[in-house]
């Protein structure tokens, strides 16, 4: 199989990936009451779409914010091109956007995330890692509820959420 095609299959499967089993954050998982004692999966293309639309709404040109996968429409693989060279050429266009100041969101990763404590800009701590008494459920409402937030600063906290909260650490 060509390199291209390669690039352009994984590309493809990624892409699928991440658009499979979006679900609604209030729709029970399967394992939501097990204790969060093992990895869970996060999925960066949801965080990409929430972050892409937040900054449209703020008043963003939305030319300025795009995708990782989209960047495939800027450079295009010319036919015969050496991999070194096509590397070079998407290497070079990525870095002219950043520098006129798009912003590229990965939207193409899923990784598995070990439960741990969440740090807010106010100083605060909230311990849901092993030992805390959380669930996988709980560990994803909070994450998503956390991610929502702006940028960790907590106006409110919902009670359910104050079991969780311990003393900062160091």
């Amino acid at each position: 199989m060509s390199e291209q095609k390669d690039l352009d299959q994984h590309a493809d499967v990624v892409d699928s990936e991440s658009a499979q089993g979006h679900e609604d954050a209030e729709t029970p998982h399967e394992s939501d009451d097990e204790p969060m004692v093992y990895e869970t999966p996060k999925d960066y293309a949801i965080f990409a779409r929430r972050e892409r639309e937040r900054r449209i709404a703020e008043g963003a040109d939305p030319n300025s914010v795009i995708f990782q996968s989209e960047i495939r429409n800027h450079v295009p693989r010319q036919e015969g091109e050496p991999p070194a060279e096509f590397v070079k050429r998407y290497s070079q266009t990525m870095n002219s956007m950043i520098q006129r100041g798009v912003v590229i969101l990965n939207d193409q990763c899923t990784a598995d995330v070990v439960a741990s404590g969440f740090d807010t800009a106010d100083g605060r701590y909230f311990d849901l890692g092993p030992g805390s008494g959380a669930t996988k459920g709980d560990f994803r409402k909070f994450s998503e509820w956390f991610d929502e937030s702006e940028g960790g600063e907590l106006n409110e906290v919902p009670e359910r959420w104050l079991k969780f909260e311990k003393p900062a650490q160091g």
